[in-house]
């Protein structure tokens, strides 16, 4: 499961690099609108690469937690056999820890 998500998250940080240039082209481009009047064109322009950079960098956030987590977890081979049941908890001496109440 990690591994499907170490992959997802891959792919998209390399979508979104992808990206990148072509956001820096767009923001060169004089003729590219983007402007839907609530800023600068300039600064709409550079609003959209910031928000790629910074889903680059949570995309990295997330990756290296994944990663960790991969790392940090023990792969059990297929041929394992899955334990049946569940063991019963060790019975403690409840006579040693009561109280006397009696009058």
């Amino acid at each position: 499961m990690l591994d499907v998500m170490l992959t997802v998250t891959i792919e998209r940080m390399r979508q979104v690099a992808k990206e990148i240039p072509l956001a820096v082209d767009d923001m060169l481009d004089a003729d590219y609108p983007t402007d839907d009047g609530s800023a600068p064109l300039a600064e709409n322009k550079m609003n959209l690469l910031d928000d790629r950079v910074a889903e680059i960098q949570r995309l990295a956030v997330i990756y290296d937690y994944l990663n960790a987590q991969y790392k940090a977890v023990e792969e059990i081979p297929d041929e394992a056999p899955a334990k049946q049941g569940f063991s019963e908890p060790s019975k403690i001496d409840s006579g040693s820890n009561s109280q006397d109440t009696e009058s």
